[in-house]
């Protein structure tokens, strides 16, 4: 139970830290609240079909890059098209913001993360070491949702109008799907070879990199968009 509520303490401080890059327009904490739900219910929904997919392929534990590539193409695709559906649907009034898709895209995956580390939470017994795991999974799933919601959310404006980047969000949607999958290919192989040890370090390393990247372009066209209603 403390490994648990220790689960539940670590996704709210990384909530809280998220929000914080929200710098110009504030989103409303129903709003923030509802889009961890979305994803922790969009994973249940992708869960199902990882185990659909793998049953009916029949790739066995040995085919490790096979199961890493599968994984990584439902789990990141099925990002994108939540945080789509969120911006465009569920949260329209309040995905009006180049940071929101950042912003959101962050928080849906945090729900993702918060479902996937409780599903294995329970086929383990709990300790600190699986408490280690389940806090850069955290961070991983929001890392990978927020350049997934990147390409959603840079063409929001306040007047309602959002323009759409097909080809940017192919680019973001192979970025999240490869670096997926490399880490899918570590947890999967961790005990065949020493690269596979070394791979999340790398992988984290990169995520944060083109998160901070992408946040610095975000911020500059909504620094553009509100500076002068502030002036």
């Amino acid at each position: 139970m403390p490994v648990y509520t220790l689960t539940f303490l670590c996704a709210a401080a990384l909530a809280l830290w998220i929000y914080h890059y929200d710098r110009h327009e504030k989103e409303p904490w129903h709003a923030v609240i509802l889009a961890v739900l979305v994803g922790f219910a969009a994973m249940w929904v992708i869960g199902v079909m990882d185990d659909l997919a793998l049953r009916v392929t029949q790739l066995r534990r040995h085919q490790i890059l096979s199961r890493a590539a599968l994984v990584a193409l439902i789990e990141e695709g099925g990002k994108l098209i939540t945080i789509y559906l969120l911006a465009r649907l569920v949260l329209r009034r309040q995905f009006n913001d180049p940071m929101d898709g950042l912003i959101y895209g962050r928080l849906m995956g945090l729900g993702m993360a918060v479902e996937e580390s409780l599903l294995y939470l329970g086929l383990s017994q709990p300790t600190l070491q699986t408490l280690g795991v389940e806090v850069v999974r955290l961070f991983a799933h929001s890392l990978m949702g927020g350049l997934v919601g990147f390409a959603v959310g840079i063409g929001a404006r306040p007047d309602g109008r959002h323009q759409r980047y097909p080809l940017l969000a192919t680019a973001c949607l192979g970025l999240s799907i490869t670096l997926h999958f490399a880490w899918n290919a570590a947890a999967y192989g961790s005990s065949q070879a020493p690269m596979y040890r070394l791979m999340p370090m790398a992988v984290m390393l990169t995520m944060t990199t083109a998160w901070r990247w992408l946040w610095t372009i975000a911020e500059q066209r909504s620094r553009r968009i509100f500076s002068p209603a502030t002036t």
